[in-house]
């Protein structure tokens, strides 16, 4: 690096890129805190982390504990995993020399701590004097989650994290152990990598469920070692700053350029850019600079004067006579003459006073940076000062009523003007220029979260901006008298308007007007950029014409048609004349809005399910393609909508199985059933005999997808796909569900997809050509742990007669086989438990073999069947799982089902408490026991044919034990003592 003061530091030509090393094979340390909240779970937690990341690790490593003293660095092996009843005082770190020597020396550490301090100025600067600043760092959180990450404490370690080029903010759940990326920089960018992150979900940020995953994730990080690494101040400012300058920046030096041309104006413009101003305002932050980047911002702003639009003619008061629904024709059309006449003058007087006074191009950035300053200021050490919102969002500047009625001076109105005129339904001005007026969004802050921010045509379909266009469809200057009168009835329908857009090209002057205008509609006043306000409206204006009476299609009302063609006129000129980021992210460059919505299709022809487009979020994806379809020659393939569902149900599905309130069992079970027809317990399809029924149809599929999803869109983009075909999409669609079933770990879906065709042909055609996959493709891949036979078909294939029957209450005769006709005994060398347990086994597994399967079983009984496997043995523990189902009965319960049991009758299945008994015990053998073959059809008749015989074994055993039924103990299940049960009712 460069020695020179300037505030830029670059590596010049002679200075060669500093080799790399693999971060697995690095010198490291970690540093934990053993402050006294600390005692318990969180160091447990904190221990486990560092051995796990220490387990088969070949390098030198070291640990030191830290509060309000710091211990010696020592190896994990010696180190004594404990609390020390300290404070918390991250600073105290580099106080003694031995240990600031140790991890100065180490190639990257591991800052580990569970709570907070009041401020990390002091920290932040003792980084800085020992040199340590530029060190990369893991900062690892050691807590319970809590309800959303951005509430997550970050002041610990914000310092290092904001100085370090190459840091990761990681957070270890104590409840789980599961480990939480919250941020990364530089080298570790690799983590974040294909995750759309959001801090106020969890389910949206990667998780690795131990320390094994997490190091597996670490495999491909390199960074620079402490023996080439410099003690620079400088900070990285991100990716766009380094393509176009190719240098760190030295913050305090940067802020000692306080003269206004001291900075080249283009310069200056890229440091205020989102990342850039983003680093560098973190880092104010943490070391206490704040106020003098404020006063660096403050010297370059320049104010300039605008002109107001002003009623001199008395069109309000004009418009408040005409309001008089009492007044005479003739009367009222005088009045409209006036009105005409008062808009005409009002329109001369202020292009008169229009001058040629702009603003600053710097003025927006540095309005929107000094907004983010305030907001920095007033906001704590909680890792939502990490998130886009605060980056993006916090940082706009504020748009006032008074803004925009100042923009109002500089609108151009001529008649030369492109703008969509008709006749005024107030004034009746023939070929005016017409207008929409639009009422403040129901909750404006969700158009300024990360999500909004980075998916406008999404947010703007969201349930808070359905009232956001009003049914008023006058001409400009009415609409805008009227919202001038009074705001709160600022419509013909005593709406409370918030602003008027006239319908004119959106170019030039009347570009910030409506910009502004849509700051104030849909923000609260934030000026978040107006492509993204402009994407909003135009997703705001297709849902309107789709939900409200009032503009949906209708070619006998005039009204209608005059309104929807209106609005119809603006989304095209907002289409052909507003501006947006090519690759809609930033980095790329401004383009017209219709070339970068092309470029949607050539990112998806290029990329497929993997592309930008089919990542958009479901109810802006198909604003998107209604879009496309009003750009001329324009083809979407039919593909597009069938990439996007399967990347949807693969998204639902991985935020699904980490969300703390939901079981991943049950999100499992649950996907399975688009595929199967019929279950024998949660996540067990039932094997019927024809297996084409038991795989749903196309039609069922959808049905079950719409119920699976059910999210705003989804079933709007199912029925798009199933418009092409019922059949033509439904197996890769059943497929991805099949798979999805046993993936266990949380991905994002590019990872997903990636690692799942990669492995499998089937998923590669799904997602590359889904119509090739067919159902007489997959439907041999969904029974294929159906296909077993039985070695001895009449022992598999009982019936009521045939079953066997309980002799005690925990199992059929151990004495003999159970099956009628078998005439096979165990007792053939006596009843000793050993002798009895061989003949049984090689009974059972003679009996219940499947052809080409080996059970490992020596006792004869089924072995465990994994999820979707074949069975090794065709009987299950339908027996043990009844003695068990009952055991765990509450008594209450079991009075309620023998009083549904009556003596020598059939069981009538359809009383509630035995019904929920028989499901119970069908969950027990195929979900709790899980073992055999758990996929027979009829496996609810078997339960019901042994039922009864449990029942009076169960009376004659309490009998025998002179208890009440209910109150029998199912304690007594060795094999010895169902020898003794078993004799001992011989003998009686």
């Amino acid at each position: 690096m460069s020695t020179s003061t300037s505030w830029k530091q670059h590596v010049t030509a002679a200075e060669a890129a500093p080799p790399q090393i693999p971060l697995l094979a690095s010198k490291i340390s970690f540093a934990v805190d053993a402050s006294g909240s600390t005692a318990g779970r969180v160091m447990e937690k904190q221990k486990e982390f560092v051995l796990g990341m220490l387990q088969d690790y070949q390098h030198p490593s070291s640990v030191l504990m830290w509060g309000s003293s710091v211990t010696h660095p020592k190896p994990a092996s010696e180190m004594t995993w404990n609390h020390r009843n300290w404070g918390t005082s991250p600073e105290i770190i580099f106080t003694d020399p031995v240990v600031t020597a140790e991890l100065k020396s180490c190639d990257m550490w591991y800052l580990l701590t569970d709570g907070e301090v009041p401020s990390p100025l002091n920290f932040a600067r003792r980084t800085v004097e020992v040199g340590m600043a530029n060190s990369p760092v893991v900062f690892v959180i050691t807590n319970r989650s809590g309800t959303k990450p951005n509430s997550v404490n970050i002041s610990v370690g914000i310092s290092v994290f904001a100085s370090a080029s190459d840091a990761a903010v990681v957070f270890k759940d104590t409840a789980s152990g599961e480990i939480y990326v919250l941020a990364t920089k530089g080298a570790f960018e690799p983590l974040t990598a294909g995750f759309e992150l959001d801090l106020e979900r969890w389910e949206s940020l990667p998780l690795f469920v131990n320390e094994d995953a997490f190091k597996a994730a670490l495999k491909d990080v390199n960074i620079v070692g402490a023996a080439n690494r410099t003690s620079s101040v400088a900070i990285d400012l991100g990716r766009a700053w380094q393509e176009k300058h190719g240098c760190l920046v030295d913050v305090d030096l940067l802020l000692a350029q306080i003269l206004p041309d001291s900075i080249p104006q283009e310069e200056f413009i890229d440091l205020l850019q989102d990342d850039a101003f983003d680093a560098i305002a973190l880092l104010c932050k943490t070391r206490g600079l704040l106020p003098k980047l404020r006063d660096w911002l403050l010297a370059r702003k320049e104010r300039a004067a605008v002109i107001e639009l002003r009623d001199v003619s008395g069109a309000a008061e004009i418009l408040q006579q005409l309001r008089d629904g009492t007044l005479p024709a003739d009367a009222a059309d005088g009045l409209r003459q006036r009105l005409r006449s008062a808009h005409q003058s009002n329109l001369n007087d202020y292009r008169a006073r229009q001058n040629e006074n702009k603003p600053s191009p710097l003025l927006p950035h540095i309005n929107r940076c000094l907004a983010a300053i305030t907001a920095l200021e007033k906001a704590g050490y909680a890792a939502n000062i990490l998130d886009r919102r605060s980056n993006r969002a916090m940082r706009a500047a504020m748009v006032s009523s008074d803004d925009v009625d100042k923009q109002l001076a500089n609108l151009d109105l001529e008649d030369s003007v492109e703008a969509h005129r008709a006749t005024c339904s107030i004034c009746c001005n023939d070929d005016t220029v017409m207008s929409l007026a639009l009422m403040a969004s129901a909750n404006p802050s969700d158009n300024t979260t990360d999500f909004a921010l980075n998916f406008p045509l999404a947010a703007g379909a969201s349930f808070v901006n359905r009232d956001v266009i009003s049914a008023q469809f006058v001409c400009f200057q009415c609409a805008l008298a009227m919202h001038q009168i009074d705001p709160n009835r600022g419509s013909m329908y005593n709406e409370p308007i918030t602003a008027v857009l006239p319908l004119a090209k959106y170019e030039g002057v009347n570009r910030q007007y409506i910009t502004n205008c849509l700051a104030r509609v849909l923000t609260g006043g934030l000026a978040t950029g107006a492509s993204g306000l402009v994407q909003l409206l135009m997703s705001i204006i297709l849902t309107t014409m789709k939900a409200k009476e009032w503009a949906k299609p209708n070619d006998n009302d005039a009204e209608i048609r005059a309104r929807r063609e209106g609005m119809l006129w603006m989304l095209n000129n907002l289409i052909s004349n507003s501006s947006c980021r090519e690759t809609f992210e930033e980095g790329s460059p401004w383009v017209p809005f219709h070339q970068a919505l092309r470029w949607t299709l050539k990112t998806y022809a290029d990329e497929g399910i993997f592309s930008w487009t089919v990542r958009y979020p479901v109810p802006g994806f198909l604003i998107l393609l209604e879009l496309l379809g009003m750009i001329d020659n324009a083809e979407i393939p039919e593909t597009i909508r069938v990439a996007k569902l399967m990347h949807e149900i693969v998204t639902v599905y991985m935020s699904r199985i980490v969300k703390p309130s939901t079981n991943k069992l049950d999100v499992q079970r649950e996907i399975l059933k688009i595929v199967y027809a019929e279950f024998n317990a949660e996540g067990v399809p039932r094997n019927l005999p024809d297996h084409t029924l038991a795989i749903n149809s196309a039609d069922v599929a959808y049905e079950r997808l719409v119920s699976w999803l059910n999210l705003p869109g989804s079933t709007t983009l199912i029925g798009q796909v199933r418009q092409a075909g019922a059949e033509k999409y439904a197996s890769a669609l059943q497929y991805l569900a099949f798979r999805l079933f046993v993936e266990d770990s949380h991905q994002s879906p590019k990872g997903y997809f990636q690692r799942a065709a990669e492995a499998d042909v089937h998923m590669q055609t799904a997602t590359s050509k889904p119509a090739e996959l067919t159902r007489a493709d997959v439907l041999p891949l969904f029974t294929q742990m159906w296909k077993g036979e039985p070695e001895i078909p009449d022992h598999v294939n009982v019936t009521a007669d045939t079953m066997p029957r309980f002799v005690s209450p925990y199992s059929p005769s151990v004495l003999r086989c159970g099956v009628a006709g078998c005439p096979v005994r165990f007792d053939g060398e006596g009843y000793h438990p050993e002798s009895i347990r061989k003949a049984r086994a090689a009974h059972l597994t003679q009996v219940f073999a499947i052809k080409g399967k080996q059970s490992q079983n020596a006792n004869g009984l089924p072995e465990n069947t994994g999820r979707l496997e074949a069975p090794t043995m065709a009987h299950v523990t339908l027996f043990s799982s009844i003695s068990k189902t009952w055991r765990a009965l509450e008594r209450d319960v079991k009075v309620a089902i023998l009083g549904e049991v009556k003596p020598d009758t059939s069981l009538d299945v359809s009383q509630p408490r035995l019904a929920a008994f028989i499901a119970a015990v069908l969950n027990h053998v195929c979900v709790v026991s899980g073992r055999g073959d758990i996929y027979k059809h009829n496996m609810w008749d078997h339960v019901i044919w042994v039922l009864p015989s449990f029942f009076v074994a169960l009376h004659t055993a309490a009998q025998m034990k002179q208890v009440e039924d209910v109150d029998l103990e199912l304690v007594e299940n060795s094999l010895e003592a169902r020898i003794q049960w078993e004799v001992a009712r011989k003998e009686l």
